[in-house]
């Protein structure tokens, strides 16, 4: 009797250790594969313009600089503040390149 309990909580033990580990090992493999998501894009926002998709390295070298470039040319913010105008138009105002991006 004593035998079986001794194996009883054994088991039981070893079985919650096991499962805990899998459990634990499935979400830290999420975990790492969001981060590993996450930081592909935060290079990607940090190597091309979001626009018009030209490398850092192309745009510093034969343009004003990608900085600067991001900034002012192609500033990601004047585009939404275009998409928001657009949807508050009225269908019948708009033009045939508004119907086009929206």
């Amino acid at each position: 009797l004593v035998l079986r309990l001794i194996w009883d909580i054994t088991y039981q033990v070893l079985f919650l250790y096991i499962l805990i580990a899998i459990i634990t090992g499935v979400v830290i493999d999420a975990f790492g594969g969001l981060r590993d998501e996450t930081d592909a894009a935060e290079r990607d926002l940090k190597q091309y313009c979001f626009v018009c998709n030209l490398d850092r390295f192309h745009v510093d070298q034969f343009g004003i600089g990608f900085d600067k470039h991001v900034r002012v040319e192609h500033n990601p913010r004047w585009y939404l503040f275009f998409l928001l105008s657009l949807k508050q138009k009225p269908p019948a105002e708009l033009t045939g390149q508004d119907r086009y991006v929206m």
